[in-house]
C-alpha cells in the first residue's frame, strides 16, 4: 500500500495552503524541508507510540549467557544497530523452540528479577531500556539464545526533489498543517495560526482514531509479579 509524495510537491502543497507561493526568499526550499524532515520524524514516533508498526524494523541477535559485569542484567548495546536506532520498541526470543515477547519493565524495577543470593541466570522475562542505545535483559540468559530486537530506525532525511515519504492514504496531510504552523509563528499571524493548529489537531485525532480501529483489541493478561526471579521455561510456569 502507497501513496507517495515527493519532497518537492510537499513544498509546494505548503506553500499553497500558506498562500506565499511567491515568498521563496521568506521561506527558501531549504528551511522548508528542514521543516518537513522534523515533522516526518514527530509522525513516525506518534503512530509507534499508537501500537501502529508502520515503521518498525527488527534487528536479530545472539543474547550471551551471564550478567554483565557487576549489573543484575545482560547488557545489549545497541549503538551500532543500522539504520541507527530511535527507540526500541519490543524483544522478543527464541526458548525452546517458542517465540516469547518479553515485558518492558521501569528502570526502578531492574534489580527485582534475581536469586535471594544476587544476579541468577535464567529464562529472561523482561528488559529495561537505559542510556542512549542500551537495553538490559532480566534476567541475565543462562546461555546463547537468539533474539530479535523491534526498534524504529531514525529515518534518513528528504534531500532530493524526488525523495518521497510514504502518506499510505493521505496522512501526508498531518504533515502540511504541521509545517504551516510552524510557518504562521515565524511570520507572527496568531489569528491565522489558532485555525491551523486546530485543523492539525482534527487531523491529528482523525488519523489517531483511524490506528485504533485497526489495532486488534485483544490483549494478553500477564502474571507480572509472579514471573519476577522465574527461572522456567515459557509454557511451563
Amino acid at each position: 500500500m502507497a501513496r507517495t509524495r515527493t519532497l518537492s510537491e510537499m513544498r509546494d502543497d505548503i506553500r499553497w495552503i500558506a498562500d506565499v507561493q511567491g515568498a521563496t526568499l521568506r521561506h527558501s526550499d531549504n528551511d522548508l524541508t528542514r521543516e518537513i524532515n522534523q515533522a516526518i520524524q514527530r509522525f513516525r514516533e506518534w503512530v509507534t507510540d499508537e501500537g501502529y508498526p508502520l515503521f518498525l524494523s527488527p534487528y536479530a541477535t545472539t543474547f550471551a549467557g551471564g550478567p554483565t559485569g557487576a549489573y543484575s542484567w545482560l547488557e545489549v548495546d545497541l549503538s551500532a544497530v543500522s539504520p541507527a536506532v530511535a527507540h526500541v520498541d519490543s524483544v522478543e526470543l527464541t526458548i525452546n523452540g517458542r517465540r516469547c515477547q518479553l515485558d518492558k519493565v521501569p528502570w526502578e524495577h531492574r534489580n527485582e528479577y534475581q536469586g535471594w543470593s544476587g544476579p541468577t541466570n535464567g529464562y529472561p522475562v523482561a528488559w529495561v531500556q537505559y542510556a542512549d542505545s542500551k537495553i538490559g535483559i532480566l534476567p541475565p540468559p543462562m546461555g546463547t539464545l537468539q533474539a530479535t530486537v523491534w526498534y524504529l530506525p531514525v529515518a534518513a532525511d528528504l534531500s532530493a526533489d524526488g525523495d518521497t515519504f510514504n502518506g499510505y492514504v493521505g496522512w501526508e496531510e498531518w504533515l502540511r498543517w504541521e509545517v504551516l504552523c510552524r510557518l504562521l509563528t515565524r511570520d507572527q499571524y496568531p489569528q491565522l495560526q489558532a485555525g491551523a493548529l486546530a485543523e492539525r489537531d482534527r487531523l491529528r485525532s482523525e488519523l489517531s482514531a483511524r490506528l485504533r480501529k485497526d489495532r486488534p483489541s485483544v490483549i494478553r493478561r500477564r502474571d507480572v509479579a509472579g514471573r519476577r526471579g522465574a527461572r522456567f521455561p515459557w509454557g511451563v510456569w
